[in-house]
Parts: C-alpha cells; sequence; structure tokens
C-alpha cells in the first residue's frame, strides 16, 4: 500500500509539473477609497503585495491568491496624557494607519498572443486595519501600542494586462525557461462595514485616543503595476 501511494505521489507531481503552470509576483498597489470611506480617507493608500497563480494545461482559466499591506496615513501629533491621569502634560506620538487585505482570486484570459495577454480577474477576500502608535521618548503613563482595528469582507471585479518582457527586448518569439511578464491590473473592490482609523484627517493636538476612529462601508478602486516569473 506504501509503495502504491509513493508511486502515486510521484506520478501527480510530475503532472502537477509537466502540465500546469505557475505564476509568482510582486505589486506595487495604490488605492482610491470610495464613497464613505473615500471622505473619511481622502488620501490615496499605497503599498505592496505578492500573487501566485496557477493555470492548468491549455486552459484561459488562472487560480491563486494575493497578499499585501498599504499606509493611507502616517501623522506626527501632540497628545495629551489627560486619560492617563496627567492634564495638561503633552507627549509627541507618531502614528501609522495602515490595512492587510488577503484575496483569492479567478483569472480568466480573453486574449493571448505571444507578446501581450488581456485578462479579466474577479476576487474575493478581506481587509483588516491596523494602527502603531510610538512615543517620541519614554514615559511611564504612555505605552507604544499596535492595535487591530476591524475587517471587511470584500468582493471585487477588474481586469488588465500582461505585456511578455522577452517579446519587446528581443524582437522575436523565443521559449524561456522562466519568462517574465510585466502586469497592469485596476479592479474595483466592494466590501462589508469595518471600524479604522485616520489620523492623517485630523489637525493639532489630541486629547484622547478616540480621536480619528471612524466605521464605514469599504469600497475602493485598485491600481496595480507588477513583475511576474512564470515558474
Amino acid at each position: 500500500m506504501k509503495r502504491h501511494l509513493i508511486s502515486l505521489v510521484i506520478v501527480v507531481s510530475v503532472s502537477t509539473t509537466t502540465f500546469a503552470q505557475f505564476k509568482l509576483g510582486l505589486n506595487a498597489d495604490i488605492y482610491k477609497p470610495q464613497n464613505q470611506f473615500g471622505k473619511n480617507v481622502s488620501n490615496a493608500p499605497v503599498g505592496m503585495s505578492i500573487f501566485g497563480l496557477y493555470t492548468p494545461q491549455n486552459s484561459r482559466f488562472s487560480f491563486g491568491s494575493d497578499l499585501g499591506v498599504a499606509m493611507y496615513a502616517n501623522r506626527t501629533y501632540d497628545y495629551e496624557l489627560a486619560q492617563e491621569g496627567a492634564p495638561g502634560s503633552f507627549i509627541e506620538v507618531d502614528e501609522e494607519d495602515c490595512f492587510l487585505h488577503l484575496d483569492l482570486l479567478a483569472r480568466y484570459n480573453v486574449y493571448q498572443s505571444p507578446l501581450i495577454t488581456l485578462f479579466g480577474e474577479v476576487k474575493a477576500g478581506m481587509y483588516t486595519f491596523f494602527s502603531s502608535r510610538i512615543a517620541s521618548e519614554p514615559t511611564l503613563l504612555y505605552q507604544d501600542d499596535f492595535e487591530f482595528h476591524g475587517t471587511s469582507f470584500n468582493t471585487g471585479v477588474g481586469g488588465g494586462f500582461s505585456l511578455n518582457l522577452s517579446q519587446v527586448f528581443d524582437g522575436k518569439d523565443l521559449e524561456r525557461p522562466h519568462p517574465i511578464s510585466l502586469e497592469f491590473t485596476s479592479s474595483y473592490n466592494s466590501g462589508t462595514t469595518a471600524s479604522y482609523r485616520n489620523m492623517g484627517n485630523e489637525s493639532g493636538a489630541i486629547a484622547g485616543l478616540e480621536t480619528g476612529n471612524y466605521r464605514s462601508i469599504i469600497n475602493n478602486l485598485n491600481f496595480r503595476i507588477g513583475v511576474a516569473v512564470q515558474l
């Protein structure tokens, strides 16, 4: 029985390597918050993400996932230690407001050629918001903090194109073992309600850490440029 299982694993591994394609890539991301989320986060979050795609042999469909992080606010402000029992005393605090995102995605190649591939994409996943706060100098009253706020579950639809860089630079159809491509993607993502912070919208000194807290539906546009290698 053990021998048959080992044989099956070898056959499946060889078949997967021979009859499927794997693509790994790195993206630079920029987001445009929409609706109430856009009013609360007026600047454009920017970040990085990694993705992986699996394509069965002779199929126009690909399946995979992506994972990334983006920052949408970074501000240094004076925080009054009233809640810590020292009203009238201030410390300087540096705060970064960010989110993590994880998506499962499916891609369909609408058009394919040696040079360019046009594709559509659907995805589903989540955005998790978090903040880090660091005081400029140590104090017994205030403790640095890393805090998660809320999670929005989202779905998205979009599309883009992939450019085979070997075709661009070599000017002819070459069979390369690990071709590299340049990818441009855009999508609209619609999510559920989540809590988050944005200290970038505030000004002046603050007397309480509840300042800058928001809650809304998380909708956004996402634009990406990335580099991918086929394994």
